[in-house]
């Protein structure tokens, strides 16, 4: 997505400025780590916010209904795996979200210390 092209393009200006200039390396890690950081801070708000909130209830929500739906056997074939198919999505949503969220804290970090 467009936040890696930009890290990609800080990346390279990174390795850029190694060969001209040590005081723009510090300027632009500084940049790059405050880009990042930025991001994090975006994920963390965004993970505040009510929607984002009732959204992981109502992803918990299917998962228990599901399991009651077996359990019982209640629900026809087709919709016990609609709900199967979202509950998969819903996990890989949630995954990314967890994934974006360590790689940028770690790449904040990483920039700020360089």
């Amino acid at each position: 997505g467009r936040p890696s092209v930009i890290i990609e393009y800080f990346q390279k200006s990174k390795e850029y400025y190694e060969l001209s200039n040590m005081g723009d390396v510090c300027k632009a890690l500084f940049r790059l780590a405050s880009y990042v950081d930025s991001l994090y801070t975006s994920l963390v708000e965004l993970m505040k916010t009510p929607e984002y909130k009732t959204s992981e209830m109502l992803k918990d929500h299917k998962i228990n209904e599901l399991q009651q739906m077996k359990e019982l056997s209640a629900g026809s074939v087709q919709d016990i795996r609609r709900l199967e198919k979202e509950i998969e999505v819903d996990a890989k949503d949630r995954r990314n979200i967890e994934e974006k969220f360590r790689s940028y804290f770690n790449m904040a970090i990483n920039f700020y210390i360089e």
